[in-house]
């Protein structure tokens, strides 16, 4: 197994993770009712245990001290030169851009649902604001020739 195929691995299963903490987040009281009563008991059980998880500090605190230990890593591999260093700094520039846009993502949601909004309304504006973002990004790249 390649290093290549383990952080593949890794990113996908945390996007995988984060996907599931914010739909779980987003469920607010809504109850699903499958066939069978007790398959929906070990689901609620297990949706409640993910969103208790998520709404607590020491979760979130842990989450991005390891963020930054990876990011740390990488920058660290990528600076001490060899054959992985590229993909290192790669992998730890990406890892930086996922977290600022996900953090914006959530932030601009969280915020326009703090201030009486549908949940249609907050995504439309995160929405724009990740599009705003990319287009400023595009046009510094035009702008800087690279």
């Amino acid at each position: 197994m390649t290093l290549t195929n383990l952080a593949s691995g890794l990113l996908t299963g945390a996007a995988l993770a984060c996907v599931v903490a914010v739909l779980l987040g987003l469920r607010e009281g809504r109850r699903y009712s499958p066939s069978s009563p007790e398959r929906g008991d070990r689901l609620s059980r297990g949706a409640a245990a993910l969103v208790a998880a998520s709404r607590r500090p020491a979760v979130w605190t842990a989450l991005f001290l390891l963020l930054s230990l990876a990011v740390g890593a990488g920058v660290v591999l990528a600076l001490a030169g060899g054959p992985m260093s590229p993909l290192a700094g790669a992998l730890a520039v990406a890892s930086a851009v996922l977290a600022l846009c996900a953090f914006l993502v959530v932030g601009v949601y969280r915020t326009v649902r703090f201030r009486g909004r549908t949940s249609a309304e907050a995504f439309a504006v995160s929405a724009w604001a990740v599009g705003a973002l990319f287009v400023l990004a595009v046009s510094g790249l035009l702008l800087l020739g690279g």
